[in-house]
């Protein structure tokens, strides 16, 4: 007849007694993973600068996982995948309409619509409106 040892079986039923108790205690244990749906937090905002200044546009946004792709006027900035865009010397060429799409693994939100214009040397302002 084997005798179990009491001593290792105390030991592995207080492992398993911690084990799911830490289960519970976590919402383990089955069931399936809760995401939030991204939810825009702050919009960004228009900006008017110099020619050959610096123009950056932000979002905050809340949401698990988030993933971001800016567009300027309908079409994809390449490479445009984070919280903020920057233009490093803006030019006329940039002028538009800009918006960015956050999405996750349960939806997709846009921001609001805003728009880049540049003045010229002159002080002349270039914004196609």
């Amino acid at each position: 007849m084997i005798r179990p040892n009491i001593r290792t079986w105390g030991l592995r039923s207080s492992l398993a007694v911690a084990l799911v108790a830490t289960l519970v205690a976590c919402g383990g244990g089955g069931g399936t993973a809760t995401v939030a749906g991204p939810s825009i937090v702050t919009q960004p905002s228009s900006v008017s600068v110099a020619e050959g200044s610096a123009a950056s546009f932000s979002v905050t946004a809340s949401g698990s996982d988030l993933q971001y792709q800016w567009y300027k006027d309908g079409a994809t900035l390449s490479g445009a995948t984070t919280s903020s865009y920057s233009v490093a010397a803006a030019a006329t060429t940039d002028i538009g309409s800009y918006y960015v799409v956050v999405s996750n693994i349960d939806g997709s939100v846009s921001s609001d619509v805003v728009s880049l214009s540049v003045t010229g040397s002159g002080g002349l302002d270039t914004t196609i409106k």
